[in-house]
């Protein structure tokens, strides 16, 4: 399965009436029915919970492609190993979790604390590789956020996406 750029329109000249470009799933739907693409804005938890990858980095990146479509970060989290292999790897919204306590009550700060952006969002993905098939697979998924989401239209200016296009890179 591979997700490529392809996927995402630019979403600095997006508009919301622009049609979205497919993302190739092969391992969704049904064999017998031929359903093997969807939108990526319209998976549903069942598509994403019954989907493979070949590698834990083909994970994570259609995890980051489907935060950015739907208006969110995403981040890595726990992992799990065996004999220093990673064998399970969670990965979550960006603004799961809170800030540290100490660091908000610390009075010998030189620079002003920076705005709250971590609000407990409850949103991750979980995968693990199957010991039989050496494929990882979606094992945990929740798609509940506690904040508002970020429009297509604004999502250029959030720093992870922020950046030139490979357009722009070449002519600096």
């Amino acid at each position: 399965m591979g997700i490529d750029q392809e996927t995402f329109i630019n979403v600095s000249e997006a508009d919301e009436d622009v049609p979205q470009e497919k993302t190739h799933i092969d391992e969704i739907g049904d064999e017998e029915a031929g359903v093997h693409e969807k939108f990526i804005t319209k998976l549903t938890a069942d598509d994403i919970f019954s989907m493979e990858f070949y590698s834990e980095q083909e994970a994570i990146k259609f995890y980051s492609n489907y935060a950015r479509w739907h208006g969110f970060v995403s981040r890595r989290h726990n992992t799990s190993k065996v004999k220093g292999k990673v064998v399970m790897r969670e990965l979550f919204c960006n603004r799961e979790g809170l800030r540290e306590r100490k660091h908000l009550v610390r009075l010998n700060r030189i620079r002003e604390h920076r705005l709250l952006t971590r609000c407990n969002c409850p949103d991750k993905i979980r995968v693990r590789q199957n010991k039989e098939t050496k494929k990882w697979e979606v094992v945990g998924f929740r798609e509940k956020h506690n904040h508002e989401l970020t429009l297509s239209q604004f999502m250029h200016k959030i720093p992870k996406y922020r950046g030139l296009s490979e357009g722009c890179g070449g002519l600096v």
